[in-house]
């Protein structure tokens, strides 16, 4: 099979573009507890220049942007893109500070982080804590599922497993349905 120029180019373009990535999550925070009103984005960047001990640059290309349902009397969390890790190192390194001022008290700063990531430190943290306090905790081999007394707690695919009582138990095996979705 023959390919002219045109296709040469096309495939010597191709591979020596980087394949298409999703976005990183390195840069960013999760800032909770800033109420949305007209003033937000202003006390946003108080919380982070305060937090920080010095003026925090946002990425101009993203700005801060609240994220889920909107909810009388609840705050919606919000995501900021920031100049460099260095400064989100340093925000989270002093997230506490925010707490010591009256008007940021009700304001909490996290890493932004993937489901999986924020599981697995989820189910080690339950697990430490069930040992500290003296209860039969075991995880499975693969780390995916957390008993604790011989009851399923925790599984890094479904997060925490509710707990059913008796009778809906019983209601669901008399009737040949497991609950199961």
């Amino acid at each position: 099979m023959k390919f002219g120029i045109a296709s040469t180019l096309w495939f010597s373009t191709k591979s020596s573009v980087p394949p298409r990535t999703t976005q990183s999550r390195e840069q960013n925070i999760v800032v909770f507890g800033v109420s949305e009103n007209l003033e937000w984005r202003k006390k946003l960047t108080d919380v982070l220049n305060y937090t920080a001990g010095r003026e925090i640059l946002v990425q101009p290309v993203q700005d801060p942007f609240c994220i889920g349902r909107t909810a009388s009397g609840k705050n919606r969390p919000i995501i900021v893109k920031l100049h460099s890790i260095w400064d989100r190192r340093l925000l989270l390194s002093n997230s506490q500070l925010a707490s010591c001022v009256d008007y940021m008290h009700s304001v909490y700063i996290a890493a932004d982080e993937p489901l999986d990531e924020r599981r697995k430190r989820t189910i080690n943290r339950l697990f430490r804590n069930a040992r500290r306090d003296r209860k039969d905790a075991e995880m499975t081999d693969d780390g995916a599922k957390l008993f604790v007394d011989g009851v399923l707690v925790y599984t890094l695919k479904d997060g925490f497993v509710q707990p059913r009582d008796a009778s809906a138990q019983r209601t669901a095996s008399s009737s040949g349905h497991n609950g199961a979705n």
